[in-house]
């Protein structure tokens, strides 16, 4: 059953790619996409045009360094994108912090005792900040070097500038 199917299904497929089909005798049969008169029998096809490809058409695919257009396009723009949303986390970080150190003011009333640092209730704050604010500046110098990598690849595989958008 499922051989049947199969061969229904390539024959559909084979009907509808091809544009001349060559019989088993090497000669041209008609074009199967044209419509027969109604009631003439459907040309034969033997399995071996199933199993060919038309040759009429180009099945090539431009690669340039194995990618083709839509996936450069692809790779620079998840670099572009990734590379943007990290400034931006960095940008959200930065006025964290600003406003932290705003919110601290040195025009504290009262005296602290000597050698006693007086502990504030944003110490832990400030240190969360500061390491999402290092982690946010690696990851950007990181992506940086990913991005100018994936220019030198394109380069050297001669990838025009339109793909890289």
């Amino acid at each position: 059953m499922l051989r049947v199917v199969c061969a229904v299904a390539c024959t559909g497929l084979w009907v509808a790619n091809a544009a001349v089909a060559q019989g088993p005798t090497g000669r041209s049969t008609p074009n199967p996409t044209e419509r027969a008169e109604p009631g003439a029998p459907a040309p034969k096809v033997s399995l071996d045009q199933l199993l060919k490809l038309p040759e009429d058409r180009d099945y090539r695919v431009d690669l340039r360094g194995g990618y083709t257009q839509s996936e450069w396009r692809e790779l620079f723009t998840k670099a572009h994108a990734a590379l943007e949303a990290q400034k931006k986390n960095l940008a959200r970080a930065e006025a964290q912090m600003r406003g932290v150190a705003h919110a601290k003011s040195s025009w504290k009333v009262g005296l602290s005792l000597p050698g006693i640092q007086e502990s504030s209730g944003d110490a832990p704050l400030d240190y969360q900040l500061g390491r999402r604010i290092d982690a946010a500046k690696e990851e950007i110098a990181r992506l940086k070097k990913v991005l100018q990598d994936l220019k030198v690849e394109a380069d050297l595989a001669g990838v025009p500038a339109g793909w890289r958008s």
